[in-house]
């Protein structure tokens, strides 16, 4: 591989990095900016009749299946992190770069059109179990 390639894992491919019982998908996002070993990971899962106002949920245009992303719960992990775990996919840079613009919104205090089942029980119920798997993710990444 040449030095001008980024070394993986890229942005845009998805990786299953939690062992729980909530199905989920870390897509990377992309690397950081001053430590080129990091990158911001996202929980992406099916449940699209749950979309909160921090939620994406991406057009199945471009991802041909449902799937949302959870902006609320990223996580910086080292490269290696993602390495040892299974990759599952790849979205298209579309997608990815949909991502990250709305990540970028979101960071900078802009609303976005996200749903707003934020008050929803189920949804409250479903995004405790994707927060449980982020904090189980910030253990590994702390061990290893």
């Amino acid at each position: 591989m040449s030095n001008d390639q980024p070394s993986s894992p890229f942005p845009g491919e998805l990786y299953l990095l939690t062992d729980t019982d909530a199905p989920l998908e870390w897509l990377v996002v992309r690397e950081h900016p001053g430590e080129p070993d990091l990158v911001l990971v996202a929980p992406c899962d099916y449940f699209t009749t749950l979309v909160g106002s921090c939620d994406l949920e991406f057009p199945p245009s471009l991802v041909h299946r449902p799937l949302v992303l959870r902006a609320g719960d990223t996580i910086w992990v080292p490269k290696s992190l993602c390495l040892k775990h299974i990759k599952c996919g790849t979205l298209s840079d579309e997608v990815v770069k949909l991502a990250q613009k709305y990540m970028a919104t979101l960071v900078r205090g802009g609303s976005m059109s996200g749903g707003q089942d934020d008050a929803d029980p189920d949804y409250i119920d479903w995004m405790e179990d994707v927060s449980g798997a982020r904090n189980s993710l910030e253990k590994e990444r702390i061990r290893s």
